[in-house]
């Protein structure tokens, strides 16, 4: 698998998942989104909550392992952080894509009403992001270990891994979106810009909603 910037052991280094490392990123992903109201305001009971939830994570990881390019960001032998990117001319994950990889299982455990709500949520907040014309790269997941949270893996991810691997393939437009506002000082700081803010509605719940875009340079 191609490594970015190597230069020195204590770079953060980008390189595509391996398949026996698939379960160890959804339990990062699990552990650092779930907080998330975007992803949790479905199911009224706690228990069958929580499953849904998990499975989601489950099913979004493996379906861009799948379907796109599932990056880590390894340092001293570790995985630090999971990266989920979309390339230019790559089609969308479609909903009745996520049949493959346990949507099943998630009917069962929410009910059809909660599982269409969120399918139709998720639509709205890509929407701005699919909607750009151009050929683009969209960063659909970023996620940090949540012990090595606050230590600049994120910033790093995108300086030492993301935009590099974009730049040295052509570069072009960058998109992504997030609902909270501590991700937007995030984006904003690391060059972004934001396209469009919008407010969702889920289950008696506003989220907001905010699509960001960046343009890098080829090198």
């Amino acid at each position: 698998m191609p490594r970015y910037n190597e230069r020195m052991e204590d770079v953060l280094q980008l390189r595509e998942v391996k398949q026996e490392e698939i379960n160890a990123c959804i339990r990062l992903v699990q552990a650092a989104f779930d907080d998330y109201l975007f992803f949790k305001a479905y199911v009224d009971d706690p228990e069958r909550k929580e499953q849904f939830y998990n499975k989601l994570m489950e099913i979004w990881v493996r379906s861009i392992a799948d379907r796109h390019t599932l990056y880590v960001g390894e340092e001293f032998g570790e995985i630090q952080a999971v990266a989920g990117v979309q390339r230019p001319h790559q089609k969308d994950i479609e909903n009745r894509d996520y049949l493959d990889y346990g949507g099943r299982e998630a009917l069962a455990i929410a009910g059809e009403d909660d599982t269409k709500r969120f399918l139709e949520m998720l639509a709205i907040s890509d929407e701005p992001c699919h909607a750009i014309p151009q050929p683009k790269w969209y960063f659909e997941l970023l996620a940090v270990r949540t012990d090595r949270s606050g230590r600049g893996i994120g910033t790093r991810m995108f300086t030492e891994g993301l935009l590099p691997l974009v730049a040295q393939n052509g570069g072009g437009i960058t998109t992504l979106n997030t609902n909270t506002e501590p991700n937007v000082r995030f984006y904003l700081k690391n060059g972004f810009k934001v396209i469009d803010e919008r407010w969702l509605h889920a289950n008696g719940h506003e989220i907001p909603n905010w699509s960001f875009v960046r343009n890098v340079e080829p090198v």
